[in-house]
């Protein structure tokens, strides 16, 4: 009864903070607040005969923040990649769906300045001729880079004054568009060292300002054209063209933020 009470405790204060679908589209991976991952078979879950047992995950395994929470998932067609409080990890989903995870490798934050332990906060892959490179928006105000391949940090994009919420890839992966609690958006051209190319600060545009709430920025996406840019925290929730760099259109979500946006099918 112990057990169970503890476990019922536990779900009560469970915060499912990151998810991905497997490459087939047939799975559902979810992260929480307790460094978890656990894997659902949508078959299973959505079939007319799905009940309570089927909906459970079929598999669960730590996620390799020894307990800490993992804010970021994201899927390619080999590996599981999971972000949070420690390193970066990557599992191969043949492993996951086999019941038998193991850590394929891992990639180390850099600890710069007063930062002993930046988590990750969001993270984004960028594929090109020259090889994969995976971008990570950190608490300690930066995003780092890395080869995938060598598993090597190549450089790291600094200029925000507080931490990244999330990161983005635009142009075929050779700009990267992180958005952060300081409030702004910039625009990274990774062919470059330097400074941002291009800074957005929603909370000044009369359009987008909602004072009431503040001025971070939580979320941030590219159209698949990249013409527009989405963007949204405290400020409201906005489409801002890429060439003319301000907003045009405003999604009216009064008194809530946002976390997350994405676009499906150029919508």
């Amino acid at each position: 009864m112990t057990g169970t009470a503890d476990s019922e405790r536990k779900l009560l204060h469970t915060t499912v903070f990151a998810q991905c679908f497997s490459p087939c589209g047939k799975y559902l991976a979810a992260a929480n607040n307790f460094g978890k991952i656990a894997v659902f078979s949508l078959l299973s879950a959505l079939a007319p005969t799905a009940d309570d047992e089927t909906r459970k995950p079929f598999y669960s395994f730590d996620g390799g923040t020894r307990g800490r929470p993992i804010y970021c998932l994201l899927s390619t067609e080999t590996f599981l990649i999971s972000a949070g409080n420690g390193d970066i990890s990557a599992w191969t989903w043949a492993e996951v769906l086999d019941k038998a995870a193991k850590e394929a490798w891992t990639l180390k934050i850099p600890k710069l300045q007063m930062y002993s332990d930046p988590e990750t906060n969001s993270i984004a892959l960028s594929k090109q001729e020259t090889g994969t490179e995976l971008y990570g928006g950190c608490g300690d105000d930066n995003v780092h880079v890395w080869d995938i391949e060598s598993g090597r940090l190549t450089r790291t994009l600094s200029g925000h004054r507080a931490y990244i919420h999330a990161v983005c890839t635009k142009n075929m992966g050779r700009e990267c568009v992180s958005a952060s609690e300081d409030g702004s958006v910039r625009i990274w051209d990774c062919r470059i060292k330097g400074e941002a190319v291009h800074i957005l600060e929603p909370y000044k545009h009369e359009k987008t300002a909602r004072a009431d709430l503040g001025k971070w920025v939580g979320c941030v996406t590219c159209d698949s054209n990249e013409d527009w840019l989405v963007c949204g925290g405290a400020p409201h929730l906005a489409a801002w063209h890429l060439r003319s760099l301000d907003p045009m259109t405003t999604f009216n979500t009064p008194a809530a933020s946002h976390n997350t946006v994405m676009y499906h099918e150029d919508l």
